[in-house]
């Protein structure tokens, strides 16, 4: 069986091809990720920053969904020069609760790598659970900003209570140290 051979014009018009169509597709150079506060005790605020790569960014609508029953959404605030975001009222069903989320620019399109972009505001419920709580943030129109980040938020157990002044174990070290003292006046 003869193989037969392309015109090297032909290779040439399908390589532009697909190169012109790789271009057309957003570009993602980098995930975007989560810098911050990302764990506290109950009670806490927390203040996770939204970092990722921007192409010509104008604009986006975003939606933010959370548990509720861990987190209490406070704001937002966008971080980038002269631009903006506003967040919409809460909903939900009591066990996820979503905002949504719009971001504009005020003036020319924003290029770069690893900006930091939006800070959120949340404060720990004083009765939520120890452990992770996972939060969304995703783009609802992927050709205006192509994100979907999820990321988890962690209850920590508050830290173990000091002795106050007046309590049994203040007054137990306070006999020990008077009975160090006493040994060490015996021995001279």
């Amino acid at each position: 069986m003869k193989c037969r051979q392309l015109p090297f014009s032909f290779v040439w018009m399908l390589a532009l091809l697909l190169a012109l169509l790789q271009a057309a597709q957003p570009a993602r150079a980098a995930l975007a990720s989560v810098t911050g506060s990302l764990a506290g005790p109950p009670g806490a605020t927390l203040q996770p920053v939204v970092v990722d790569t921007l192409a010509d960014f104008e604009a986006a609508d975003l939606l933010l969904t959370y548990d509720p029953a861990v987190l209490e959404f406070l704001g937002l605030q966008a971080l980038l020069p002269d631009t903006s975001a506003v967040a919409g009222a809460p909903t939900g069903d009591g066990t996820r609760q979503s905002v949504q989320i719009s971001y504009a620019i005020g003036s020319s399109p924003i290029s770069g790598t690893d900006l930091q972009f939006l800070a959120l505001h949340f404060a720990l419920r004083s009765d939520a659970p120890f452990g992770p709580s996972s939060v969304l943030l995703d783009s609802l129109d992927p050709t205006m900003l192509d994100l979907s980040l999820r990321f988890d938020i962690t209850v920590l157990p508050p830290p173990p209570a000091l002795p106050t002044p007046g309590s049994a174990s203040l007054a137990l070290l306070a006999l020990l140290a008077l009975a160090r003292v006493a040994a060490v006046r015996r021995r001279t």
